[in-house]
């Protein structure tokens, strides 16, 4: 599913009808009855109904509601928020249709009506609302009344900052025209939207790869991965090394190398301080412990076999833990690795490096959650937040990196093409959770050479490890390494859904 913005969307609705000849008044019929056809569906006829329109196009798709539902036979009342000679042609039009039909128009919105229709604000509004509109949208929301925004709740932008106490509307079901906007499915956003119902695309279908980069992937498994070659190795399987575990964080290391191991991996090699391999080692049988006190880059060049690299989850913030960072950051950008994954402190790190990027000779994958993401762009957690979308695509045009901006709503970019998915539930915020998702993404990106790609598979794999730990019991708790013990039923299962 494809998500726009709203200059991606007012760009894909002028070429329609510019470029396709489709004439404007149609798209504008075609939207009013996709929406009115979805809330006849659900709204029986002893249901009264208030639509609001305003003097945009938005409001010209909110009369063809009205208009189409009345010749139905429901009750319907307008109010109009505006004057008609505001109104563009498509929208008079279809506002004189009401009033030829005798449909109520009301100029009191106090009212009590069983369902609203909200059509006061379309998809390019953006800054605040003008006292009346504020005065409405509280009355709305306060009426009890079912409510169903059209296209976007009012009030809410369809992309960019959803800024702290914003004030629109708080929709039961928003009926998105034609395609999906940003801010329908990420938060802090999709808190006002309620149930989103996209509606039949109305678009010519060859527009949306011009304008839009961004997707929503839900299931099934949009992407699949290579079956195992039966003549084989652990050299040929993948191998990897892990900078992983501190002081106090040695779970981190044995969650991440123990995630790794079993989604996958030929053979994994686990550099970490002395006291903490004391710790670690032999917790897993498979993996190699090595200390990293006295390590050097010339230790690390002896092992021309590991081209994959997994550092950061728990690897503390000290003196040695930055050198053994800038020795592997630099191997890094001389291509001595092809692939790498950057998690927990080796971000921090990474965000103190002045005017640094990655180079292409190796392909990087990025994870942090909000506050890391805010870090690596210099701004507040609080500012970062309101935006996740467009931050996370900074990251990555930054550094040069695909973004996993890991959150209720994971956001997977590289700064051209942005994924979403919805993957998972509220049981995967819990420590640990990132460093098992580190493992699997290190696993994933042995077999797939996209690192997009590969991160939308391994977030996918992620996500359902906790559907499959919770099913439908409402205490969704889990510990970390509960992911792991259903790392192999999660890929069976999403496997066997295509």
């Amino acid at each position: 599913m494809f998500l726009v913005s709203a200059d991606e969307m007012r760009a894909i609705d002028r070429a329609s009808i510019d470029e396709f000849q489709i004439p404007s008044d149609l798209l504008m019929y075609i939207a009013g009855k996709e929406a009115a056809d979805v809330i006849a569906s659900s709204v029986s006829k002893d249901k009264t109904i208030i639509v609001f329109c305003g003097q945009g196009n938005n409001g010209g798709d909110g009369f063809v509601i009205a208009w189409l539902l009345f010749l139905q036979g429901y009750s319907i009342t307008i109010f109009f928020n505006g004057t008609s000679g505001k109104l563009s042609a498509d929208s008079l039009k279809y506002h004189e249709l009401c009033r030829i039909c005798d449909i109520e128009f009301t100029d009191d919105f106090n009212f009590r009506h069983d369902v609203v229709i909200d059509s006061l604000l379309g998809t390019g509004f953006k800054g605040d609302l003008r006292i009346k509109e504020k005065e409405i949208v509280i009355s709305i929301n306060n009426s009890g009344s079912f409510v169903f925004s059209i296209d976007i709740p009012s009030g809410l932008p369809s992309d960019g900052n959803v800024e702290d106490g914003l004030i629109c509307i708080h929709a039961d079901e928003t009926l998105a025209i034609g395609l999906a906007k940003i801010n329908q499915f990420t938060y802090p956003g999709k808190s006002f939207c309620g149930k989103v119902t996209v509606l039949r695309n109305i678009f010519p279908p060859e527009l949306l790869d011009i304008y839009s980069k961004r997707r929503l992937i839900d299931e099934p498994f949009s992407f699949s991965m290579p079956e195992k070659n039966k003549n084989t190795n652990k050299y040929k399987e993948g191998c990897v090394h892990i900078v992983s575990g501190s002081e106090g964080m040695e779970g981190a290391a044995l969650l991440a190398a123990s995630s790794l191991l079993t989604s996958g991996c030929g053979i994994a090699k686990l550099f970490c301080p002395s006291e903490s391999r004391n710790i670690i080692a032999g917790k897993i049988p498979e993996l190699l412990t090595f200390s990293s006190d006295e390590l050097t880059a010339a230790d690390v060049i002896n092992d021309v076999k590991y081209d994959i690299l997994l550092g950061g989850s728990g690897a503390g913030r000290n003196e040695n833990s930055e050198k053994i960072f800038n020795i592997f950051i630099v191997l890094v950008n001389s291509g001595f690795y092809r692939k790498c994954i950057i998690d927990g402190d080796w971000l921090y790190m990474l965000s103190q490096l002045e005017n640094f990027c990655f180079q292409k000779q190796c392909r990087v994958v990025l994870t942090p959650h909000d506050g890391e993401g805010a870090r690596l762009l210099g701004m507040k957690s609080s500012e970062f937040i309101k935006n996740r979308v467009y931050h996370a695509e900074e990251i990555s045009l930054k550094y040069k990196a695909v973004t996993v901006l890991k959150g209720s709503d994971t956001i997977i970019t590289d700064g051209f093409s942005t994924v979403i998915i919805n993957a998972g539930n509220e049981s995967l915020a819990t420590a640990g959770s990132g460093d098992v998702l580190a493992g699997i993404i290190a696993s994933v990106m042995i077999k797939i050479d996209d690192p997009l790609e590969a991160a939308v598979i391994a977030v996918h794999i992620h996500g359902k490890c906790a559907e499959l730990l919770t099913g439908n019991r409402e205490n969704r708790t889990i510990r970390a390494s509960e992911l792991i013990d259903v790392i192999h039923d999660s890929i069976e299962t999403l496997y066997s859904s295509i």
